[in-house]
């Protein structure tokens, strides 16, 4: 079973993604402090999940296309939206590495989180950015796998995974920022700004509430508008603009 068979089984199975909202929070903030007063003719979410984060900056989107390799996912996204909003939306039940999307560019063009599950991340980093319109935005969210954090969390998962003898994981792609930093130059993209957090506690999480979680989070790293901290962050969230 190569790497999307098993993303698709592993976020068919949508309580493992939506019952950290805390982090889906993080991230919708994020963006809609970025990005609430802008105005775009076409978007793209691709592996949207349930939708929240795009939907919810719908009212400054003519058209959006919500793309995911769950059909789960993507049941959840329509069941969201109004009527009225159904008719701004597109659904596309695929992966981005196929052709399900040609000869189209975007204005907008969101990815979070998706390097970590692909077969190949330099790739299908590149081939999201070909559907960045000249001027146009790309937002992209990647955990950094050289960073001292998430070597920390890795180790301490692993020695979890021993100990409870568990011949079955899910492993997430490595992408370090310095390759992501490379990838952007090549594409043609520049970094307007970016958020860096972290989203994962070690041996504590199932103790600590979405909420509580919430605001250890923002009073460690504050917010896009007001950062600190940024480089205890092992999480990055990136605004990028396409050159002319």
């Amino acid at each position: 079973m190569n790497k999307e068979h098993k993303a698709k089984e592993f976020f068919d199975k949508t309580s493992l993604y939506l019952e950290s909202d805390y982090g889906i929070i993080i991230r919708k903030e994020t963006i809609n402090s970025s990005l609430n007063t802008d105005q775009f003719e076409t978007a793209l979410d691709i592996g949207c999940g349930d939708g929240s984060i795009s939907i919810s900056l719908l009212d400054n989107i003519r058209a959006l296309t919500l793309l995911d390799i769950s059909s789960n996912m993507l049941d959840i996204a329509k069941d969201s939206l109004t009527p009225e909003q159904k008719t701004k939306v597109t659904f596309i039940n695929d992966s981005i590495d196929s052709n399900c999307i040609e000869d189209t560019q975007f204005e907008l063009t969101i990815s979070l989180g998706l390097l970590s599950h692909v077969n190949d991340p330099e790739k299908t980093f590149h081939r999201i950015a070909s559907l960045v319109s000249k001027n146009g935005i790309l937002v992209i969210q990647n955990t950094d796998s050289g960073h001292w954090y998430y070597k920390l969390i890795s180790a301490y998962l692993r020695l979890s995974r021993f100990l409870r003898k568990d011949k079955y994981q899910y492993s997430f792609n490595k992408t370090t920022e310095f390759q992501l930093l490379t990838w952007f130059k090549k594409a043609n993209l520049e970094v307007l700004s970016s958020f860096h957090y972290n989203q994962s506690f070690i041996g504590i999480g199932s103790l600590l509430s979405n909420g509580l979680k919430y605001s250890i989070i923002r009073n460690i790293f504050g917010s896009i508008d007001s950062p600190r901290n940024q480089r205890l962050g092992s999480d990055g969230i990136y605004f990028l603009k396409r050159k002319e």
